[in-house]
């Protein structure tokens, strides 16, 4: 956090990728740690980056109208939920997300089809 902060303070743009793997979180706290630590460093974020299940883990924002698996996509779902961020963290100068429908882990409609 005292990298983020001094970058800010020089104005230096800060970008975050939410990026949220539960084994990484699960000896901290889980989800619940993961949020109240990403909704401080969110405060502090020019660029937010993440996929609609790292918005949902880490910030508690939700995508309306996509299917449990994934396999259908609500485009106006991930633009509420994009406006929802950034109204939240008036910081954010961008937000950015991915958009594809996952087959496999390896064909994933970004790479392969």
């Amino acid at each position: 956090m005292q990298l983020r902060k001094a970058a800010k303070k020089y104005g230096t743009i800060v970008s975050y990728d939410l990026n949220y793997r539960p084994s990484m979180w699960e000896a901290i706290g889980g989800l619940a740690k993961a949020q109240e630590v990403n909704k401080e460093v969110a405060k502090y974020v020019d660029v937010m980056i993440g996929n609609e299940e790292d918005f949902t883990a880490c910030l508690g924002f939700e995508i309306e109208g996509n299917d449990e698996n994934l396999k259908t996509l609500n485009l106006d779902g991930y633009k509420k939920m994009i406006n929802e961020a950034a109204a939240t963290y008036p910081n954010f100068k961008a937000v950015a997300t991915t958009l594809r429908q996952v087959k496999t882990a390896t064909v994933n409609g970004t790479y392969f089809q």
